[in-house]
């Protein structure tokens, strides 16, 4: 009996079974090439962690903050007090650098107030680094010879997932939930083509301004956030429970293996800006963020205490959370009680440097990082903490530091402008385009480099503000006339934005 004369059920069965035995080979192929451990919506913490995989934050050194080429002298003095950082980019500095940093700030005063002493500070630190990277690190932080420890982490828990899909899988609509590794493919040969057409750049914008603008062409070719998020996000509530839990479990490991040691630890509970829109916003997201965000702004003027509660709610229910919630805090306090640790209250070092009753800009050059003024008042608050008799901040400590700030005012300046495009890119790129073009306006136009121009304009063409993007560009070339071939050739790929 020939194919075609075999009854219609059979056909079709036959059918059916080429078409699944197609689109199984097809999903294999697709996990060979495309795919990577995957664990179940209630897997462990460990299996969690298992399918997520490293994280080069967490594994690898940068030259700067490698304790193998950054330990001066490599053997330490006789007689020396030696504290060695731990954490994540506030521990180097960041975005002002390691000579600024609370750290270098520490060694400076302290030779400063006591020029018959030998004090050394490491930095075991990198920026983007989790709890889970101090802990892989924490044995080359102890073969530094410590005396004391100062930890500093707890910004980047959520980093690696912001950056990458969950090891949960995504939740695909129909018909992409019949071949969801096939929808997986395709997203990445779309991020393959916005990265291409990202770095088509014609040889008329100068070398210069090229890294700026392929950054703002990325930005533009994925759109808008708030309209279209991220793959798997924002985070699904296990994960969150998950990397909290892995937060406190990473806390308690490094305070173990100090006491094992007999290092003391200074734990610094890591602050962040607390008036800045939610990261995220916008129609594609739970707005219990953004409303608690409103009403802790309307409450400021009239009751600081009530203001701070609903900002830190708004901090926590973020959906791009890349401050600290505050449910992670309470592991950091308890851990912290628990291991018998010094703790410094960031927070309150940053209201104290700038007389704020809530941190905000004059505390933060951006969502997180404290600016030099704060770094400074850390750094007294570490004297103040060191098991080292004698070893406080006094007024030469005080003094030194204010020196080494005035000699490097010009360049602090310059980087608080940096700084100031970087919030503008993160609120594009995780959804909250009315919060890009607020930072955007905020910072003066002569002020403006062209990340932050281009970000600004960006944002108002995505609000629909196409003739006053015009009029800023327009008003940005005036001032800047050799932007002209990084402005022309925006404008001709930004040009379809309705």
């Amino acid at each position: 009996m020939t194919p075609r004369r075999w009854p219609l059920a059979l056909r079709l069965g036959i059918a059916a079974a080429a078409f699944v035995a197609a689109v199984l080979a097809g999903e294999l192929a697709l996990e060979a090439r495309y795919g990577r451990a995957a664990c179940a919506r209630d897997a462990s913490a460990a299996d969690y962690f298992k399918a997520l995989g490293a994280f080069p934050g967490d594994t690898e050194h940068s030259p700067l903050t490698d304790p193998r080429t950054l330990v001066a002298p490599k053997k330490k003095e006789p007689g020396a007090f030696r504290v060695v950082v731990i954490g994540e980019s506030t521990a180097v500095g960041a975005p002002y650098g390691l000579d600024l940093s609370f750290g270098a700030l520490l060694a400076e005063g302290l030779r400063a107030a006591h020029p018959g002493r030998t004090f050394e500070v490491v930095h075991v630190a990198e920026p983007g680094r989790s709890s889970r990277g101090v802990v892989n690190f924490l044995d080359d932080a102890l073969a530094a010879e410590p005396d004391v420890l100062v930890l500093y982490s707890g910004h980047n828990e959520f980093l690696q997932r912001l950056t990458q899909p969950s090891p949960f899988g995504r939740t695909h609509r129909f018909p992409w939930s019949w071949l969801p590794r096939l929808a997986d493919a395709i997203d990445g040969l779309r991020d393959q083509g916005v990265q291409r057409r990202s770095e088509e750049i014609p040889a008329s914008v100068r070398p210069e301004d090229r890294a700026d603008l392929a950054l703002l062409l990325r930005t533009l070719g994925y759109g808008n956030r708030e309209v279209v998020p991220w793959p798997n996000f924002p985070i699904a509530p296990r994960e969150r429970e998950i990397l909290r839990e892995g937060y406190a479990s990473n806390l308690e490991r490094i305070a173990a293996r100090a006491r094992e040691r007999g290092v003391p630890l200074v734990a610094i509970r890591p602050a962040s800006q607390l008036r800045c829109a939610p990261i995220a916003s916008g129609a594609s997201f739970d707005p219990a963020a953004q409303r608690a965000f409103e009403a802790g702004e309307a409450l400021v003027a009239r009751d600081a205490s009530a203001a701070r509660a609903r900002l830190v709610e708004a901090r926590t229910l973020d959906p791009a959370p890349v401050r600290m919630p505050e449910d992670f805090g309470a592991a950091f306090d308890a851990a912290m009680r628990a291991a018998g640790a010094t703790v410094i209250d960031a927070d309150a070092v940053a209201r104290r440097a700038t007389g704020e009753a809530l941190a905000g800009d004059r505390a933060f050059v951006d969502f997180m990082h404290p600016r030099e003024t704060v770094h400074a008042e850390l750094a007294a608050a570490v004297a103040d903490a060191l098991p080292a008799p004698g070893a406080g901040a006094d007024a030469a400590f005080r003094a030194r530091v204010a020196e080494i700030l005035k000699a490097h005012a010009a360049e602090i300046a310059a980087v608080d402008d940096l700084a100031a495009s970087g919030v503008q890119l993160a609120y594009l790129t995780y959804g909250n385009r009315a919060a890009a073009e607020a930072a955007g306006r905020a910072l003066p136009e002569a002020r403006r480099n062209l990340k932050s121009t281009l970000a600004l304009d960006l944002a108002l063409r995505w609000g629909g503000k196409t003739a006053e993007a015009d009029a800023t560009l327009a008003r940005a070339l005036e001032r800047r006339p050799e932007w002209a071939g990084a402005i022309a050739h925006w404008k001709s790929r930004a040009a379809g934005i309705r």
